[in-house]
């Protein structure tokens, strides 16, 4: 025997579905933004998806669990019901909408990789960051007056180098001309002073370099984590 579909039910149904598609295909694009707002696209087009898959069935089965208890204390209607299922759905893709406008902003990039609070005398030229599966690296071009120099420093146990001839940066401004915005020392960038950290944090570790002018005013930094 063939059942069938009556169209009373299946207008019921749609538009509470509908509704679940809508939010979900936001909710994906807000991860994926999310994701890829600290320049990692490689990890938003890999991971977005994954993360979706896990939690969007959970916050839905959590607004249909809340829905359930409201119904229980107060008639609700259907429309009611409906916006209560997709409401930690929507709530939690405001806060990474809300993250991913934060995590765009350069100062905080600073702030993440380099030293927090940033030096009140801090002037902050570019910012570069990625995230790729496995890994992430970070670029700052930066100016700092000496007095707020020591505080940045006492951040991290660096070791100190200096080389009045110049530290070679050739690798470094091959490698930046294959990444759009990547800070790249200028042919008259000297840098007389090298600042390194090397932490165990991962696979490979956590590498730290600042190269600084003969003034110690201007920097750049580069930074690795895998």
């Amino acid at each position: 025997m063939v059942s069938t579909v009556q169209p009373e039910s299946f207008v019921r149904v749609w538009p509470g579905r509908a509704l679940i598609c809508v939010v979900g295909v936001c909710y994906l694009a807000v991860i994926m933004l999310n994701l890829g707002s600290d320049g990692g696209q490689e990890s938003a087009l890999f991971y977005g998806p994954i993360g979706f898959l896990v939690t969007f069935p959970i916050l839905i089965l959590i607004g249909k669990l809340v829905a359930a208890c409201l119904g229980k204390l107060a008639t609700l209607s259907t429309s009611s019901r409906r916006a209560i299922v997709v409401v930690p759905a929507v709530l939690l893709s405001g806060l990474l909408a809300y993250d991913t406008h934060l995590n765009r902003n350069p100062l905080r990039k600073f702030e993440r990789h380099i030293v927090s609070p940033a030096p009140p005398s801090l002037r902050l030229v570019s910012a570069y960051t990625y995230s790729g599966f496995n890994y992430r690296d970070w670029a700052f071009h930066f100016f700092v007056e000496p007095a707020d120099l020591s505080k940045l420093l006492a951040s991290r146990p660096y070791r100190h180098e200096s080389d009045p001839a110049g530290f070679g940066l050739e690798q470094i401004r091959d490698n930046g001309s294959r990444r759009p915005g990547y800070p790249i020392p200028p042919p008259e960038f000297k840098a007389i002073h090298r600042y390194r950290f090397h932490g165990e944090n991962g696979r490979l570790g956590h590498t730290l370099t600042l190269y600084g002018d003969a003034t110690q005013t201007e920097f750049f930094a580069y930074g690795y984590a895998k």
